[in-house]
């Protein structure tokens, strides 16, 4: 079953049922209106009818028991009743009686008894006469009210017109309802398995199917990532990995030819070195990122020294190539070293500031990076790494940090494309931020700042 039938019929049980009690209540509330004047009628006509003996007969429970015949607003069922405290019957429209002694007994404790008789309604009334003597009177009707079959009649056609009437709203406001998931429906059938770039049209309405088609549309995002990052891995498996085995290989084929001078094989050796360092430089980023990514290694946060970091990574940068040089701008630190310490992982944050640096030198004409630690207005510690290198576009900005993504412009330059994608991910798990802006001489800035919303944990 659809949904919208689903909805439909819940909606007409739904108001069904609202309606069957607002309609029972309206029936009992009247029937028991026209039950109430009902035995005001019959408490009357047996008042008049005792007031009526008394004045004309004083001594009428001194005679026997009598008949007399009904008034003529009685009906043929109708019969009224006296009887004495010890439940003698001195009078009756009817021979018959069957009202019992103990309902006799009922009326003279309660002083007005309401109870039926076979298919009858009927009232025993306590009362006093002239003379001061009890008295019980019962009187005896059929309840039988035009009015109250007529009310059946309207209540169940009225029913039956609006759970008509309830069936169409229902299946209009369904239909409704259901509109925004089969127009996303109809989009889902237009997509392609070839063109992940595909998505959802967003609502307009702030609602929970404008929710779902945003969600959605972040899940094909990932997805499509997903593709894309698996593309650039074939890509990066198919050069920055083959073509150094390559290279290994073919070395290895021309100098097993003929023999070689010593001299000559330490240059192989030399060169087979660089190549595997370089491609274990490249799977130990690799693995990084992936752990970083499935979440195999929980990262632990500890107090640590930005400018410790820093010296740290200016050492470590000269062991790369010889030709690199970092140069630090220390003339912002200030008198409290507190200042300069922050929570984070320091492996983590090394490999960041590491990898960010190594780049400024690579692709540097001079090799040169610098670092400049300052303060933000907030007092959150902040860092800018600067290079030489080519100013980078501004569409490639957000890119560059996208796994294995390299640059037309630095395609003849050796790189994984894992570096920038490894910063990027471990400035997030720590949510710290991450900016590229063009130096104003030359070069590109790139900016790690450290608690950007300015809530810097205490370190005491």
């Amino acid at each position: 079953m659809q949904i919208k039938s689903k909805l439909t019929l819940q909606y007409i049980a739904i108001f069904s049922l609202l309606l069957v009690t607002a309609m029972s209540i309206i029936y009992i509330s009247f029937r028991d209106e026209l039950e109430n004047q009902f035995y005001i009628a019959l408490r009357t006509k047996a008042l008049m009818t005792f007031t009526m003996m008394e004045k004309t007969n004083p001594d009428f429970d001194r005679q026997p028991f009598k008949t007399s015949s009904k008034p003529s607003d009685f009906s043929v069922k109708d019969n009224i009743m006296i009887y004495t405290q010890t439940g003698d019957l001195l009078f009756s429209f009817s021979p018959e009686s069957n009202v019992t002694s103990s309902t006799i007994n009922k009326v003279l404790q309660l002083g007005e008894y309401k109870f039926p008789i076979d298919e009858y309604k009927a009232i025993g009334i306590k009362y006093k006469s002239t003379l001061g003597k009890d008295y019980v009177i019962i009187a005896k009707g059929q309840f039988m009210s035009e009015e109250l079959v007529s009310l059946k009649g309207i209540l169940f056609w009225t029913f039956l017109i609006v759970l008509l009437i309830s069936a169409f709203v229902g299946y209009y406001f369904a239909d409704r309802a259901l509109l925004p998931i089969n127009k996303v429906m109809n989009e889902l059938d237009s997509f392609s398995s070839d063109d992940l770039s595909s998505r959802l049209t967003p609502g307009r309405n702030k609602d929970e199917i404008a929710r779902l088609t945003n969600n959605f549309n972040g899940l094909l995002a990932r997805i499509e990532e997903s593709f894309n990052i698996q593309k650039g891995f074939l890509s990066f498996i198919s050069h920055e990995v083959r073509n150094p085995l390559a290279a290994i290989n073919s070395r290895i084929e021309v100098y097993r030819m003929k023999d070689r001078s010593v001299e000559e094989y330490k240059s192989c050796l030399d060169s087979i070195l660089k190549d595997a360092r370089e491609l274990e430089q490249m799977s130990a980023q690799l693995m990084q990122l992936t752990r970083i990514t499935a979440g195999s290694d929980k990262v632990m946060f500890a107090p640590v020294r930005i400018d410790e970091m820093v010296w740290d990574v200016q050492n470590s940068i000269r062991n790369v190539s010889e030709e690199y040089r970092l140069i630090i701008d220390v003339n912002q630190l200030p008198a409290n070293e507190n200042q300069l310490k922050i929570i984070g992982n320091e492996t983590l944050l090394k490999t960041a500031i590491s990898n960010l640096v190594e780049n400024a030198c690579k692709y540097s004409p001079d090799h040169t990076a610098r670092i400049r630690i300052y303060f933000n207005n907030d007092h959150s510690p902040a860092l800018d790494i600067i290079d030489n290198a080519q100013v980078i576009p501004d569409e490639e900005r957000d890119l560059i940090f996208k796994p294995f993504y390299r640059s037309a412009a630095h395609s003849k330059i050796k790189g994984s494309g894992i570096g920038l994608s490894l910063v990027a991910l471990i400035m997030n798990i720590h949510k710290f931020s991450l900016n590229i802006t063009p130096n104003s001489v030359s070069g590109n800035v790139f900016t790690l700042k450290f608690y950007p919303d300015g809530q810097r944990p205490s370190l005491n």
